[in-house]
């Protein structure tokens, strides 16, 4: 066992000995804004080593990491262990314009605006340079941008979908987010009918195929639609996740193991962020008395099993 240090305190000690580089004023309103999730903090990070060092940061504690590329940076939002948000921005240069780059003469460290920036004729090279690493950059960041996938896991009743509501609601407005049930976005317009699972027995082999092969067909929709350049800096909560359908096969009715499915998810959702929620039958039982107790040991088995193989991030 170990003391886990509070994510607040991490981030503060990040910030305190990186100080120098911070532009703008860090007034005590703006670091409670800041620790409450409200705006963020811009950091000068020309050389790219405090983004670096800021991952491995948050790596080695095991938080959630969204990175977002923009013109003149990278954003990093983390979010810890509590569902707390902190929001930190490493900004390639401290003008806003990126073609104006290393141009102003001024000796702080501030966000300079372009207009006060006086352009002589010797400074056209650096122009032109500027132009060709901003080109450099923008292709370096539609290559590395990657949609960032969470996902939740538990029994039916175990919380998952009132998980998901809580990271949406603290990422929404601050970042496009979507929440999708398996292969499917959810519609807060749309009631979906309760489905029972189990109700019907399971399909024969041939009618079983076919089944996994429509299922195979709508994640690959899914995966070609959110790894598109417009979506790629998108958040999408599974309350249910994919890998369900080879959890629980039979809840699909499947008479067979989904292997097919499962090569494509391990290439898919293999660095998503993976949410296993364990709760006592007991509990579940007064939640949602969906399944008995057999069946409720049956999938925390499953559950089990895949965890110790396919995740690196629970709670």
């Amino acid at each position: 066992m170990y003391y886990l240090i509070p994510m607040d305190k991490i981030i503060l000690r990040f910030i305190s000995y990186n100080s120098k580089y911070l532009l703008g004023k860090y007034s005590s309103k703006k670091k409670k804004n800041f620790l409450n999730g409200k705006g963020d903090l811009d950091f000068y990070d020309k050389n790219r080593k405090l983004r670096k060092s800021f991952e491995i940061l948050l790596k080695k504690k095991n938080y959630i990491i969204i990175k977002r590329y923009h013109k003149t940076g990278l954003r990093i939002d983390a979010l810890d262990e509590k569902l707390n948000l902190y929001c930190l921005d490493f900004l390639n240069g401290i003008e806003t314009n990126p073609f104006f780059f290393n141009l102003y003469k001024g000796n702080k460290i501030k966000k300079i605006n372009s207009i006060k920036i006086n352009i002589h004729l010797f400074d056209l090279l650096k122009i032109f340079i500027n132009f060709v690493n901003h080109l450099i950059w923008r292709l370096e960041s539609i290559l590395n941008q990657k949609p960032t996938l969470i996902e939740c896991f538990g029994v039916d009743g175990a919380g998952k979908t009132y998980l998901s509501n809580k990271i949406y609601s603290k990422f929404k407005g601050n970042i496009s987010i979507y929440k999708l049930h398996l292969w499917k976005f959810k519609n807060k317009n749309i009631n979906y009918p309760q489905l029972i699972p189990y109700k019907h027995d399971v399909y024969n082999l041939i009618f079983s195929l076919l089944k996994e092969i429509f299922i195979l067909l709508n994640i690959l929709i899914l995966y070609l639609k959110i790894n598109t350049k417009n979506f790629k800096k998108t958040i999408y909560i599974f309350d249910r996740s994919c890998w369900d359908v080879f959890i629980d096969p039979s809840r699909y009715r499947l008479n067979h193991n989904p292997y097919i499915i499962k090569l494509f998810l391990i290439f898919f959702l293999k660095n998503s962020y993976k949410f296993f929620l364990k709760r006592e039958y007991s509990i579940i039982k007064k939640r949602k008395n969906e399944i008995n107790y057999k069946r409720y040991n049956l999938l925390n088995k499953n559950l089990r099993k895949f965890f110790s193989k396919y995740t690196y991030f629970s709670k």
